[in-house]
């Protein structure tokens, strides 16, 4: 008896019918607009955040160099606001340049090195005294570096004193 009632039901066929195949295309159709804008929402957080990364890492390494070479080099008395004019204690002739109108701050020596870009403000200040032998000198300069990406700011503030300057 078993036997008969499983022939007489009908068999049903495998797999999706049209209508199942037309709802589940158009919840897919819907779904996949949301899934690509949150994907282009984090890609562009992603870019945004490395953008910010470059130019805060880019500011400290220049800091570092600058209060570096202050340090151990000789300020130049004409040094400006926007131009830092020194002799390193190899030598070597160098300025640091700020540029307001492309947000650069650059190193120039013989070429021109660009250091930071997106600097929104670059300023240098100087402290004035005299060296062991009483000639006027840089006795401290103080560098301030502000950088923005979009919303993202960062300041940077840093000073140093010529050890040429100071007596022991």
């Amino acid at each position: 008896m078993l036997y008969r009632k499983t022939q007489n039901r009908r068999t049903r066929r495998a797999g999706l019918g049209m209508v199942e195949a037309m709802i589940s295309l158009a919840i897919a159709a819907s779904l996949l607009p949301a899934v690509a804008m949150a994907f282009r929402a984090s890609a562009d957080a992603v870019e945004q955040n490395d953008q910010f990364f470059r130019a805060t890492q880019a500011a400290r390494v220049a800091m570092a160099r600058i209060l570096t070479q202050v340090r151990r080099g000789t300020p130049a008395t004409n040094s400006t606001s926007t131009n830092l004019h020194l002799l390193t204690d190899n030598g070597l002739d160098v300025s640091y340049h700020y540029d307001a109108s492309t947000k650069q701050l650059t190193l120039v020596t013989s070429t021109q090195t660009i250091l930071v870009h997106d600097a929104t403000n670059c300023t240098f200040s100087y402290a004035t005294g005299t060296d062991p032998q009483g000639l006027p000198c840089v006795s401290k300069a103080t560098v301030n570096i502000s950088v923005s990406v979009k919303s993202n700011t960062l300041m940077l503030t840093g000073s140093a004193s010529p050890r040429r300057t100071m007596s022991f």
